[in-house]
């Protein structure tokens, strides 16, 4: 018995052979280039190939821009733990920053 149905089976056969390289030249992580997700933006879209292929370069744009394969990679295998904290370290001493420069600009402001 066949995990997909013929259709489908040939519907992500097409996507592998029109995408090819954009979905071979990235880590192959099956959650994102996997039969299963490829078969999911094919549902998404009512099997319409070219459509679900527009939508998957689409998707893995975003995932490039966002560095989401690099987080995901940390995530698993490296220390992000560390990053993060010294990056919201980072963030909160600039907000706190600007709320006290804020403060001693008014409070000049009030006496003059």
């Amino acid at each position: 018995m066949n995990r997909w149905s013929e259709k489908e089976t040939n519907a992500i056969k097409e996507i592998r052979y029109r995408l090819g390289e954009i979905l071979t030249n990235r880590p192959q992580y099956p959650e994102v280039v996997g039969d299963r997700k490829l078969l999911r933006f094919l549902r998404g879209h009512n099997f319409d190939i070219d459509k679900s292929c527009d939508m998957i370069v689409k998707f893995l744009k975003w995932r490039d821009d966002n560095n989401v394969d690099l987080i995901r990679h940390e995530i698993l295998f490296g220390d992000i733990n560390r990053k993060i904290d010294k990056q919201l370290v980072d963030e909160l001493v600039n907000q706190i920053d600007s709320k006290i420069n804020s403060k001693i600009d008014s409070q000049l402001n009030s006496t003059i």
